[in-house]
């Protein structure tokens, strides 16, 4: 036929490959030349060909739950690495916000005197305590952050010890409290809150739940340790009677966060004495020894995961 008669002439023209031959009318109905195995193998066009793979397999559009845990999961790294606690920040403010209310609460019926409001102060200081020695552990021990940085809990402690100055001070103007006393009460409370810093950077080396329970009840023992110690030896055993300071306080009492800041922040009658300052000493000394070994002290790995 005429028309397999010209497809084939242009087919041994274009084998030839001789260029001056005259274009057919019919050149558009000329079919392509064979393809080897490598040319079909591989694209000549790469660009088509990657516009071809997305088409076939287009990109799967995140969530918005997934992009509300990817912002979680960088918030978290954020923390782990030491930005600023603005969290907790809130919280101990919070915390101070209502140890004033409850405490001041129970004498606002009460004719205002410098007794009343003296008592109110050492029911506000024994909150305080507590919340740096077991509310601080306790929010930093149940977060979600496996092996923080050791350095986190510094942080902590210098926004906890800069919001304590604005609240501490001031409650001169309602109380018998001297400079000094306030400057002692103040040391005791940031000197414990160190060594409890130092404690809360060792649990958070490990991730584990049972490494941070352990390192949860040995901040309550601290706390508990000293007035149980006195209560049973003191007052009833009757032994210990040794120990009671110039003013018939049990000196068991001043190796507590709770304890300490009841008794300092209760008894105004006598001044500042040289042990007071001594207890002080040792206690940040203690505390910095403690802080040494929480450099020192390796961080725990995860066990390896089974993967099947």
């Amino acid at each position: 036929m005429l028309g397999d008669s010209v497809l084939t002439s242009l087919r041994h023209a274009r084998e030839r490959g001789n260029p001056s031959s005259s274009p057919s009318p019919y050149h558009h109905l000329a079919p392509d030349p064979p393809r080897t195995q490598k040319q079909a193998r591989c694209p000549t066009n790469k660009k088509t060909a990657t516009l071809t793979m997305q088409t076939a397999h287009p990109k799967e559009q995140p969530t918005p739950r997934r992009r509300w845990r990817r912002r979680q999961r960088s918030r978290r790294r954020r923390r782990a690495k030491g930005s600023l606690p603005r969290l907790l920040l809130l919280w101990w403010s919070c915390w101070l916000l209502i140890s004033w209310m409850l405490a001041y609460s129970r004498y606002w019926s009460v004719v205002p005197s410098a007794e009343s409001f003296r008592a109110a102060a050492q029911t506000m200081m024994t909150s305080v305590s507590l919340g740096l020695s077991i509310a601080w552990p306790l929010y930093r021990f149940s977060m979600r952050m496996p092996r923080a940085s050791r350095w986190l809990p510094i942080l902590d402690w210098l926004a906890i010890a800069g919001t304590l100055q604005v609240v501490l001070w001031p409650m001169r103007l309602s109380t018998h409290w001297t400079p000094i006393r306030v400057a002692l009460l103040d040391s005791t409370l940031c000197a414990w809150a160190l060594l409890i810093g130092a404690l809360i950077s060792i649990g958070l080396r490990d991730s584990s739940p049972w490494a941070r329970t352990k390192w949860m009840a040995i901040c309550i023992a601290v706390v508990l340790l000293a007035p149980i110690a006195d209560i049973t030896l003191i007052d009833l055993l009757g032994f210990g009677t040794a120990t009671l300071t110039s003013a018939g306080i049990s000196e068991l009492l001043y190796w507590s966060p709770v304890s300490s800041a009841w008794v300092l922040a209760g008894h105004d009658s006598y001044g500042v004495t040289g042990p007071e300052w001594a207890r002080v000493a040792l206690l940040l000394a203690a505390a910095i020894l403690t802080w040494a070994a929480a450099v020192l002290w390796p961080t725990t790995t995860d066990p390896p995961q089974n993967n099947r």
